[in-house]
């Protein structure tokens, strides 16, 4: 196998704001980072991708106050910094993320400085917005459009599925912050709303993962590239009673006997309020398909640096993608395709060693394993949906 011979580089914005135009190379100088994205359960809303750096300061550059520092006036929080990794040729992004804030060290002989950063969720999470949708957001795709469109947030970071979903009438959300609305919004298609890994607003409608590229697995892994796989499988994801509040305070309940005799009652209750009657029933018996049996929720531990390919494969990956697990011989039985739900990543840029772990779920239980009309091919491995 070829040992991979990547470049780690980190970019420092030179300016203010969401998109700079000027930015520094700082790559020379920076010891580790890791960084985290993505969320924890298929049910829950994405949290804030979070970024560590931890880079050498014996010259002062990276003490905001220090004014002999060759990035005084320009290191500060709420900058926005890129992290990105050169192989063979190509780039891939892996992180981007705006400064939360930097703690020097000057009792290290390096003076080690960890500089902490937060996606878009930074920006999103702190700005206000009394937005007035019109009668063109009846669906989340243009309705976070428009909530984007009133809070600035550039278009040339935005990746916004059409809504899956048209609402009997536009959303009245209130003064709440931006996340706040568009988590709301992408959680009444059964969508998701997250911070892309070049410094996109991502929303994915209900059924994103079942066209295109989600059809294909991306990658195999196997017991000879994975250096860990542990699967989890937990009775707090399982639920046999789901109630879906729709709009006008409405709610419709799809229950399983089966499972509520084996696990207990366990309830579910999904607030969907710009749903219509109609869409709330089917939202209540898609949800219940997917919780009330068990499922594992593998972790998958990496370590691409000792093979080209694998590396090659790791770094290609993102949230909602598709990935194959074939376990011969750890025993865990867990095998077949899995979409891919958060990515850690832990890398030491002096040594160029890099840990990778992936927080995948079963297809079925993370939207992927249904047909639906207009969307996927009908199959052995594919149910119709609504």
């Amino acid at each position: 196998m070829a040992i991979p011979v990547p470049t780690f580089r980190v970019l420092m914005g030179a300016e203010y704001g969401a998109l700079p135009t000027i930015e520094t190379d700082i790559s020379d100088y920076v010891q580790s980072y890791s960084f985290r994205r993505g969320r924890d359960n298929v049910l829950s809303s994405f949290q804030a991708g979070t970024a560590t750096l931890v880079v050498r300061n014996a010259d002062g550059r990276f003490s905001p106050a220090y004014t002999g520092g060759a990035y005084y006036g320009v290191l500060d929080v709420m900058i926005r910094v890129r992290i990105e990794v050169i192989l063979n040729g190509i780039t891939y992004p892996r992180f981007w993320g705006y400064i939360q804030s930097i703690r020097p060290n000057p009792e290290d002989c390096w003076n080690f400085t960890n500089i902490e950063l937060s996606d878009i969720f930074a920006w999103l999470s702190i700005r206000n917005a009394l937005v007035s949708y019109g009668p063109g957001d009846t669906n989340a795709g243009t309705a976070i459009g428009t909530l984007l469109n009133i809070i600035s947030w550039p278009a040339g970071l935005r990746e916004l599925d059409a809504g899956y979903h048209t609402w009997p009438s536009a959303p009245s959300l209130g003064a709440t912050t931006a996340l706040s609305q568009a988590n709301t919004l992408a959680a009444n298609d059964l969508g998701r709303f997250y911070g892309g890994q070049e410094g996109d607003a991502v929303f994915e409608n209900r059924n994103h993962r079942l066209a295109g590229d989600h059809l294909v697995s991306q990658y195999t892994f196997t017991d000879s590239n994975l250096a860990n796989l542990v699967a989890e499988r937990a009775v707090r994801d399982i639920y046999n009673i789901v109630t879906v509040t729709y709009t006008g305070s409405g709610t419709s309940v799809a229950q399983d006997t089966t499972s509520q005799d084996r696990y207990g009652r366990r309830n579910l209750d999904y607030s969907a309020t710009l749903l219509s009657a109609a869409d709330g029933a089917d939202a209540a018996l898609w949800l219940l398909s997917e919780v009330k049996d068990p499922h594992d929720r593998p972790f998958l531990k990496i370590e691409p640096s000792y093979d080209d390919a694998v590396m090659t494969a790791v770094l290609g990956l993102d949230i909602s993608d598709r990935i194959t697990i074939t376990d011969a011989t750890v025993l865990t039985g867990i095998s077949g395709d899995f979409f891919v739900e958060a990515i850690h990543e832990e890398v030491q840029a002096a040594t160029e060693l890099m840990h990778t772990t992936l927080l995948v779920a079963e297809i079925e239980s993370a939207g992927g394993g249904w047909w639906v009309l207009g969307y996927s091919d009908l199959g052995n491995t594919t149910k119709l949906a609504y």
